[in-house]
C-alpha cells in the first residue's frame, strides 16, 4: 500500500512538471495534456469464497456467499487522472504527414486512481465439518450462520486508448471545430491493492456448536490484471491552447486475490481467494492544455 502511495505521488509530480514544461512550448493544438476529476460507481459480481480449517483428522469448510443476491455493496469514490494524447495530423505528435481523413482519429495514454471499498455487510455462511463422524453422528454436519465482511481497496489503471472524434462550429482560431464529441476504447493495466476483514465463526462437530465470533484480517494483496476501458465525451475548445472535457467511462476488470493468514482454530497457515468481476462506471470533467 505504501509503495502504491509513493508511486502515485511521484507520478503526480511528474505530471505537474510535464505540464509546466509544455506550457512554455508554443501551442499547436493537436497534442494535449489533461488533468481530470470524477465520481466512480462500481458494480460487481461476487463469487463466493471458502475458508478451510485443517484438523488432524479432517477439514472444516466454510463457504461465504451473499444472501439472496450476487452483488456486494461498494462505496462511491472520487477519481483523479492524467491523460496525454494526440490526433493523427501533421501538427500532432510525431508530426507525420497523415492523410486528411485521419484527422478524425487519435490516441491517448491515460493514468487514473480511485478507491474501491466494500462497505460493511452481511454474508451467509454454510459451514460443513468434514471431520469423520464423532459422538455417534452418522452424517457430515452442516449449518448456516451470518458473518460480516468489509474491505479497503485502491485502484490504479494505466490505459492506452484509440479514439475517434468529429468537429462542430469551426472557426479561424480552431479550424477543426470548437465542439468535439469523441469515443475511445482500449486495453488497460488494472492494478488493485485490497485489504479485507471478515468477522465469522466456525461449526465444530465434536461440540455440536459454533465457536464464538472471531476476526480474520489477513495481509493485503495486490492484483495486476487486464481491463477493457471505454470513454464517450464532449470536448469544448476555448482556443488552440485550452479545452474543457466532460466524459463518461466504463471499465471492466476481473482481478484475482489470494489472502494468507493463520487459522485461529487449527493454528495452521491458511489462505482463501477472491475473484470478483467489476464494471466500474465514472463521470469525469477535465481541463487540457494543447500544444
Amino acid at each position: 500500500m505504501e509503495f502504491m502511495r509513493r508511486r502515485i505521488t511521484w507520478l503526480s509530480l511528474a505530471g505537474a512538471l510535464a505540464f509546466l514544461v509544455l506550457a512554455s512550448v508554443p501551442a499547436r493544438g493537436e497534442s494535449y495534456l489533461e488533468f481530470y476529476l470524477g465520481v466512480v460507481q462500481t458494480e460487481n459480481e461476487h463469487i463466493p469464497f471458502t475458508l478451510w480449517h485443517h484438523y488432524p483428522n479432517g477439514v472444516g469448510v466454510e463457504t461465504l456467499a451473499v444472501p439472496g443476491r450476487i452483488r456486494l455493496s461498494i462505496d462511491r469514490s472520487v477519481a483523479g487522472g492524467l491523460r496525454l494524447g494526440t490526433w493523427f495530423v501533421r501538427e500532432g505528435f510525431p508530426k507525420l504527414n497523415y492523410p486528411r481523413w485521419m484527422r478524425h482519429f487519435g490516441c491517448y495514454l491515460d493514468l487514473s486512481f480511485h478507491r474501491l471499498d466494500y462497505r460493511p455487510q452481511k454474508l451467509d455462511t454454510l459451514a460443513v465439518d468434514k471431520v469423520p463422524p464423532v459422538n455417534g453422528m452418522k452424517a457430515i454436519p452442516k449449518s448456516k450462520h451470518v458473518n460480516r465482511f468489509f474491505s479497503q481497496g485502491r485502484v490504479v489503471t494505466l490505459a492506452f486508448m484509440f479514439t475517434a472524434r468529429y468537429g462542430f462550429f469551426p472557426t479561424d482560431e480552431v479550424p477543426y471545430g470548437r465542439l468535439q464529441p469523441y469515443v475511445g476504447v482500449g486495453p488497460g493495466l488494472f492494478i488493485m491493492n485490497q485489504e479485507v476483514s471478515i468477522e465469522t465463526k466456525s461449526y465444530v462437530a465434536e461440540r455440536n456448536s459454533f465457536t464464538p465470533f472471531f476476526t480474520l484480517s489477513p495481509d493485503g494483496d495486490t492484483s495486476v490484471s487486464l481491463a477493457l476501458v471505454a470513454d464517450a465525451g464532449l470536448r469544448w475548445m476555448f482556443n488552440p491552447h485550452f479545452s474543457v472535457n466532460v466524459f463518461f467511462r466504463i471499465k471492466h476488470a476481473q482481478p484475482f486475490f489470494t489472502y494468507r493468514y493463520k487459522d485461529p482454530l487449527s493454528s495452521k497457515s491458511a489462505s482463501f481467494t477472491m475473484r470478483p468481476t467489476f464494471n466500474i462506471l465514472a463521470l469525469h470533467a477535465g481541463l487540457a492544455y494543447h500544444f
